[in-house]
């Protein structure tokens, strides 16, 4: 199942209204955004980008990781730095949520055995080279390697680079 498929489903299972919308990029400089009315959620996608299935996703992603994790408002104008960190917060989190949501860590993981750098690894997996670096990045806040299996770890210190560590026994 591609990661738009997933998503799709994701969508339909929670009963997210998906709106894809002309010129939304161009008139209001979003690609996409979400949206509760508390009786509604609705996520509004620019419909230019609906031919780029990587963007597709990565977009789409990001705003169904703001439905999942979303605690507030974070849509209102930014009127001071307080509120300015909530809402790079909940940034953070919709993008925590879409990297974990398009490589699950058994993915990543195969991924790394096959793969020799950030590249191709965002190659191997359709997703963007962001989405792997963020993936990663996010593993590190937590722990400075990720092991893959009994003889591969990654040293998580050496991003951007890929270093993968040989554990002999």
């Amino acid at each position: 199942m591609s990661a738009l498929e997933k998503l799709y489903k994701y969508i339909d299972e929670k009963n997210i209204k998906l709106k894809y919308i002309d010129c939304l990029e161009e008139n209001h400089d979003i690609q996409g955004l979400y949206y509760s009315d508390n009786e509604n959620n609705i996520i509004l996608i620019d419909s230019q980008i609906k031919s780029d299935s990587l963007l597709h996703s990565s977009i789409l992603s990001e705003e169904v990781g703001h439905y999942a994790t979303s605690v507030g408002d974070s849509t209102k104008k930014i009127t001071n730095e307080n509120y300015r960190y909530h809402v790079e917060k909940a940034e953070r989190m919709a993008d925590k949520w879409k990297c974990n949501f398009l490589i699950p860590d058994e993915d990543l993981k195969k991924a790394i055995i096959n793969c020799d750098s950030i590249s191709e690894i965002a190659e191997y997996l359709f997703v963007d080279t962001e989405i792997v670096f963020n993936k990663l990045k996010y593993i590190s806040y937590t722990n400075n390697t990720f092991k893959v299996n009994d003889s591969i770890t990654i040293d998580l210190l050496q991003l951007p680079n890929l270093v993968k560590i040989c554990n002999e026994y």
